[in-house]
C-alpha cells in the first residue's frame, strides 16, 4: 500500500530516546507521540500514504565528535579511547550506517513499515 508513499524522516539524537536521562524525557515523549500520531492519522489507517519515522542514532564518528574529542582535557587519543569504551559494541557508528537506515526507510523496500521510532545505537538501549 505504501509503495511510492511520501516518507517523513527525522533524525533524533539518541539521548532524546533514552528514558533514564530525566532531562530528555519530554523530548523522547514528544517525538514518540508525534511519530505515533502521524502514523495513525497520516498512514494507511488515516487514509493517507505518509509514513513518519524518527531515527535515533548512538554516537556517530563525525567531524563534530572529533572536534569535541580534540578539545577535551586529557589528550585526543585518550579521549577517543574513553568514548569508544563507553560504546557497547566497542566503536562508534559510521555515518553511512545511519544513512543506510534512512535510505532504506525512504525506499519502496520498506513499504510494509508504516512509521515508527528506529533506534540504531550499537547496543545502548538493549
Amino acid at each position: 500500500y505504501l509503495g511510492g508513499a511520501r516518507r517523513v524522516e527525522h533524525l533524533l539524537h539518541l539521548g532524546a530516546h533514552l528514558s533514564r536521562k530525566t532531562r530528555k524525557k519530554p523530548t523522547k515523549s514528544m517525538t514518540q507521540k508525534c511519530v505515533s500520531f502521524l502514523s495513525t492519522h497520516s498512514g494507511p489507517a488515516g487514509g493517507r500514504a505518509i509514513a513518519p519515522y524518527a531515527i535515533c542514532p548512538g554516537t556517530v564518528d563525525t567531524p563534530s565528535l572529533n572536534e569535541r574529542i580534540q578539545t577535551m582535557p586529557g589528550g585526543p587519543a585518550e579521549n577517543r579511547k574513553m568514548f569508544e569504551a563507553r560504546q557497547p559494541v566497542g566503536r562508534f557508528a559510521r555515518p553511512e550506517e545511519i544513512a543506510h537506515l534512512a535510505v532504506w526507510l525512504a525506499s519502496d523496500e520498506s513499504a510494509f513499515v508504516t512509521g515508527g521510532t528506529h533506534v540504531i545505537d550499537g547496543g545502548w538501549t538493549v
